[in-house]
């Protein structure tokens, strides 16, 4: 687990038992903010863990399509210093006749 998805677990844990405890003292308030509160956050860890595994299959994918490209053409060919160096050397050439 990375760390994101630990902090969520710890919020949840805490938002619902707090929010449980607070359930047996009738009339307060702070109940009904941090029990769904940790519902929340119990739902996000959920999300987090789930998608955890898929984002670093993704990111290893892109990696590796990104190491083909750079090694396929190590180096971008510009169109345009191709076209100034080939005026250059017919310049050149026809100076020299």
């Amino acid at each position: 687990m990375g760390k994101m998805t630990k902090c969520l677990l710890a919020l949840s844990i805490s938002g619902l038992t707090l929010g449980l405890a607070l359930t047996f003292l009738k009339g307060s308030p702070a109940t009904f903010v941090v029990l769904p509160a940790g519902a929340i956050f119990f739902g996000l860890f959920l999300i987090s863990l789930m998608l955890e595994k898929e984002s670093a299959a993704y990111d290893a994918e892109q990696r590796k399509l990104l190491d083909l490209a750079l090694r396929a053409d190590p180096r971008p060919v510009d169109r345009a210093s191709q076209n100034s160096n080939r005026e250059r050397k017919a310049l050149a050439t026809a100076n020299a006749r």
